[in-house]
This record gives structure tokens, C-alpha cells and sequence, in this order.
């Protein structure tokens, strides 16, 4: 359309990782572009986290390598 929006559903699973942990359902909105953007940086061998809940304005990402090189980001919700 002419605004460029676009919803995209995306559910994750805990059987899909190695660590998950989620009380309840949460659902956020990100931008889409900016959320690509984030994962670029990251490599395969990388570990996530993903820390978000609908009180708060931001998802925040963090990328660990080793114990010694962490990368985290805040993204807008």
C-alpha cells in the first residue's frame, strides 16, 4: 500500500531454542527494517536474548559471543 505497512505474525516457540522463558503471551510491534538491521550484526555462533513486555517501549536484544563480547540494542515498540 501507499504508507509501506505490512503486519507480519511471527510466533516463537520454546522448543525452537535452547533457553526459554515466558510467562505469559506478549505481543509487541517493531519496525521491521530496523529489527533486520540488528540481526546483521550478529553471527550464527552468536546467542540471543530477547527481553520485551507490553508495559515497556523498547525490545531489547542482546548478541553474546563468549563471555567477554556482548552487543545489546533497544528497539522501539
Amino acid at each position: 500500500d501507499a504508507a509501506h505497512v505490512c503486519l507480519i505474525y511471527l510466533f516463537l516457540q520454546k522448543d525452537g531454542f535452547e533457553e526459554y522463558s515466558c510467562e505469559a503471551p506478549v505481543t509487541l510491534g517493531v519496525n521491521t527494517n530496523f529489527l533486520n538491521k540488528i540481526f546483521k550484526t550478529c553471527n550464527s555462533s552468536d546467542s540471543c536474548t530477547l527481553f520485551g513486555d507490553e508495559e515497556s517501549d523498547t525490545l531489547d536484544i542482546t548478541f553474546n559471543k563468549d563471555l567477554k563480547s556482548k552487543k545489546m540494542f533497544k528497539l522501539k515498540v
